[in-house]
């Protein structure tokens, strides 16, 4: 099964670490058994019932900077990573890291919560989360979701293929249309000649729905973190 301790690369969106752990029947029995045990070695399990579900985890530390927030796939998680799992059907995982990689975001949590380099798991619990509507998180959903497919290229090192580009291109004209200027797309990343120049486009679509979702469009740029 896939098992994930953290990533101290720092990556946002997904993480790229090919870790595995042995599943098997015999294998689990032994460490729910052996959990805790006072002898070397011995294994402790910790919130195994969100285990094989998804979630969204984030690098501990951000000094003037955004939170770094991923995407976890089902998996088996280990304590060294803070996560937190959304357990209410209107506010999915790809929806909640999509929030949580917006700068409105970070700009709350360290204006209003905490303002040092560490995010902690109760600096995420106290932050507020309004419940998007069903087309917000619509939306937001789909920037996560092609956000991922362009970290997928960048750790790759594969150019965007024509469907992500399409994607992208129609948020591009939406954003230079009717989006804040200052979350509108440079000439550069409206080329969308790289998994990064559409990485640049969607971050700022996922900026200004974050906006709209707090109800404060357009009265940023909220990048003083």
């Amino acid at each position: 099964m896939p098992f994930r301790k953290g990533d101290p690369e720092g990556s946002r969106w997904l993480d790229n670490q090919p870790l595995y752990i042995d599943w098997q029947n015999e294998t689990v029995l032994w460490l729910f058994a052996n959990s805790g045990r006072r002898s070397p070695n011995m294994p402790v399990i910790r919130n195994a019932r969100l285990y094989l579900t998804s979630g969204v985890t984030w690098s501990l530390h951000a000094n003037h900077v955004a939170a770094k927030c991923r995407y976890q796939e089902p998996c088996v998680f280990d304590a060294s990573s803070s996560r937190l799992t959304p357990i209410i059907p209107s506010l999915s995982a790809a929806t909640f890291v999509a929030i949580a990689n917006s700068h409105v975001f970070s700009f709350v949590l360290k204006k209003f919560v905490k303002h040092n380099q560490d995010i902690e798991i109760n600096d995420m619990r106290a932050m507020p989360i309004p419940l998007p509507t069903p087309a917000q998180h619509d939306a937001l959903e789909s920037l996560a979701t092609l956000a991922m497919a362009a970290k997928r290229r960048q750790f790759a090192g594969t150019a965007p293929d024509d469907d992500l580009v399409a994607a992208v291109r129609t948020w591009a004209e939406a954003l230079r249309a009717d989006g804040p200027r200052y979350l509108q797309p440079g000439a550069q990343a409206a080329l969308l000649t790289g998994p990064a120049d559409c990485l640049e486009v969607i971050e700022n679509a996922v900026n200004w729905e974050a906006e709209k979702l707090y109800g404060v469009e357009g009265l940023g740029p909220f990048d003083e973190f």
